[in-house]
């Protein structure tokens, strides 16, 4: 079986199925790439043939299709001028799909890419299985609401655009996957990791990261005392395998995800050297 995503000559249009998230209305991302609620109802005929007959013949991507396809909840529609260019934007989409959950703070995966909507989704789907690494399946679906669609609408291209900076990627890569590990302390750690991403303090990190972080929040040194609290529990999971109290994972999830917003917001990053002068 070959994994991947993939376009037919001729084709300028494609979608990639979503799990985890269902918007108010569709939402218009980037000129390429828009985000629609879907319905499903496919049969179970319809799937096996597309896959046994008509598709890989792979089990492994048949039981996947029948295990998300009933609970897929929305999909990205992208469309382009030729197959060569539909599938790059396809494949960058992917960021779109992390920066949503991010932004968002919720669950969402995505297993398939499609040459037809969900909704329409029949034996005859040519339909490929994005990646072989299957991601834990969303615990609830996140209805986003008229509200949450203006405010993708407006930020995912300024969080698109700040993606070109590793230590954002790597902040929302770590808020958005998190959640795949069952383990308390693993969490804290890629939490942290995101944080820590942000600032990239050498010296001093403790306390040097406590204040700049607080400073890029508020302002001032406020929230720093709370954030030093916070950050002395991620040592204790990371270096003790000491998972402490869940709360500290909740408030150190609820950091990232305003640092991440604060990013977004004034449409940069930290600068490290200035919070803390």
């Amino acid at each position: 079986m070959k994994l991947g995503m993939k376009v037919r000559e001729g084709e300028t249009t494609t979608y990639i199925y979503l799990c985890g998230i269902k918007p108010a209305r569709s939402i218009q991302l980037t000129n390429k790439v828009v985000l629609l609620p879907v319905s499903t109802s496919p049969t179970p005929d319809d799937m096996i043939t597309c896959i046994m007959k008509n598709g890989s013949g792979s089990e492994f991507e048949l039981g996947i299709l029948i295990a998300t396809l009933r609970y897929t909840t929305a999909m990205i529609r992208i469309d382009s001028d030729s197959a060569k260019e539909l599938i790059v934007h396809a494949w960058n989409s992917q960021t779109i799909c992390v920066l949503i959950g991010a932004l968002l703070d919720c669950e969402v995966t995505w297993y398939f890419q499609a040459n037809s909507p969900a909704n329409m989704f029949d034996s005859k789907t040519k339909i490929s299985t994005i990646t072989g690494h299957m991601l834990k399946f969303p615990s609830k679906v996140e209805k986003i609401s008229k509200k949450n669609c203006a405010y993708l609408e407006k930020n995912i291209p300024i969080a698109f655009a700040l993606t070109d900076d590793e230590r954002f990627w790597h902040a929302t890569n770590a808020l958005w996957s998190y959640r795949w590990s069952a383990n308390q302390a693993v969490q804290l750690s890629v939490i942290w990791g995101g944080i820590e991403a942000l600032f990239l303090i050498e010296k001093n990190i403790k306390y040097n990261l406590s204040i700049a972080a607080s400073r890029f929040l508020t302002g001032d040194d406020s929230l720093a005392e709370n954030i030093r609290l916070l950050y002395q529990a991620r040592c204790k999971a990371i270096h003790e395998r000491k998972k402490g109290k869940v709360e500290s994972l909740i408030e150190s999830e609820k950091l990232l995800h305003d640092l991440v917003l604060k990013c977004v917001q004034f449409q940069s990053v930290p600068d490290v050297k200035s919070l803390l002068k």
